[in-house]
């Protein structure tokens, strides 16, 4: 992989960027982390339930 990488102008960037790019549009919520609002709605809504 890295030798087909090395042949590829800036192929140490736009690799891994396609084959991200490629998991976001098959699979959107693989990545999805969420921001500090999101974690504590959930910890609050766990709490009242």
């Amino acid at each position: 992989m890295v030798n087909f990488m090395k042949k590829i102008p800036a192929g140490m960037l736009l690799v891994p960027m396609v084959i991200s790019a490629l998991i976001n549009t098959l699979n959107p919520e693989f990545f999805h982390i969420g921001g500090i609002t999101e974690a504590r709605q959930h910890a609050i809504s766990d709490w009242l339930d």
